[in-house]
């Protein structure tokens, strides 16, 4: 009988392999057949409308870019308000010529040059006397250019610091820009914005002497060039210091009467403030100076009459009058008018669509 051991082995080899080739089957990656089609894509979003558009701007505007605006405004105002007492502190300063200016007009020297002065009729025909005792008082007080300089720098301060919070303001806003999702998001430069401020500025009505003294005061500070808003405050200063004269020469007489006359005039016309506000100041005193000169309390008097012209100036100035606006509601109005055109110029860009700064 033949073995069957070879049988056995042949069996066993072969139902090896094909349990190899199973389990090879099984567990080998399949790949896909080429007939299968590829993935669709994603189709894309739908254009928003125009008024969703501008729905999703107006969120972004009242969320990221009025907060800043508001933010700039105070700042803005606080300068305002730095700048109103710095003005109030250049007043003060004369004061510190009186002690000085009073024992120079009281001193033999300028009596006698007063006297050399006076012909019969001097106080109504002659300015040599006001001339005389107006020197004094530029070298030891004041004079308009001080006081025109002293405006334009209060100004100056205003200008550089509203100027700054413009450029944090539209810095902050960019930033807002670009972390935005908007679509198109705009483009904002800071020389085409301020173009456009001014161009706001130019265009604001004005009906009054207020709103007069505001435009001029904006000008200057978005333009960074001089406006005439010192002008406009010297101009009232000389309205209300000719009203003073005017009462000064109703209330007294004699010589004192005429000293004022004479310092009013001085050869000046209202329409150009230079020089006239110091003219008509130094008339509503110099009448007097001969009068108090033989007053045992001269300096005193005459102390007391010039630090209350001082405060009379600083009050016109800052505070104005019932019909003349004053430095700080100029400066208050100037401030709103610059809030609204913030608003009015950044609306059009972001979410107006109107304009296109780039």
């Amino acid at each position: 009988m033949r073995s069957l051991k070879p049988l056995v082995l042949f069996g066993f080899f072969s139902f090896t392999i094909l349990a190899i080739y199973l389990a090879v089957g099984l567990f080998a990656p399949t790949t896909p057949s080429s007939s299968n089609p590829p993935p669709k894509a994603s189709p894309s979003p739908p254009l928003k409308t125009a008024a969703e558009r501008r729905a999703e701007r107006e969120i972004f505007f009242a969320e990221k870019v009025d907060p800043v605006i508001m933010a700039t405004d105070q700042r803005n105002r606080e300068a305002a308000t730095r700048c109103t007492i710095a003005l109030r502190k250049s007043f003060d300063g004369y004061r510190k010529g009186i002690p000085t200016f009073c024992d120079e007009i009281n001193s033999w020297g300028t009596r006698l040059g007063v006297i050399q002065r006076m012909p019969t009729d001097w106080w109504y025909e002659k300015t040599d006397v006001n001339d005389f005792i107006k020197d004094k008082f530029s070298r030891h007080l004041f004079n308009d250019e001080i006081l025109t300089n002293d405006v334009n720098t209060t100004l100056d301060r205003f200008q550089q610091e509203v100027q700054e919070n413009q450029e944090q303001m539209l810095d902050e806003i960019r930033v807002a820009v670009a972390e935005t999702t908007l679509p198109d998001p705009p483009q904002i430069d800071t020389s085409e914005f301020v173009h456009e401020l001014s161009q706001r500025f130019h265009d604001f009505n004005v009906d009054s002497a207020e709103k007069s003294l505001v435009k001029g005061i904006t000008i200057k500070v978005a333009s960074a060039v001089g406006s005439a808003a010192a002008e406009m405050l010297l101009a009232q200063l000389v309205t209300e210091l000719s009203s003073m004269s005017a009462a000064a020469t109703a209330g007294a007489g004699g010589a004192t009467a005429g000293g004022a006359a004479a310092g009013g005039g001085g050869g000046a016309t209202l329409g150009g403030p230079v020089g006239v506000v110091t003219g008509i100041a130094v008339g509503i005193i110099v009448g007097g100076v001969v009068d108090w000169w033989v007053s045992s309390d001269f300096k005193e008097q005459m102390s007391d009459q010039l630090n209350e012209m001082i405060d009379d100036l600083s009050n016109i100035a800052i505070a104005g009058t019932a019909s003349k606006p004053g430095m700080r509601d100029a400066l208050r109005g100037s401030c709103d008018l610059m809030l609204t055109s913030y608003r009015e110029t950044l609306r059009a860009i972001i979410v107006d669509e109107t304009r296109t700064l780039k």
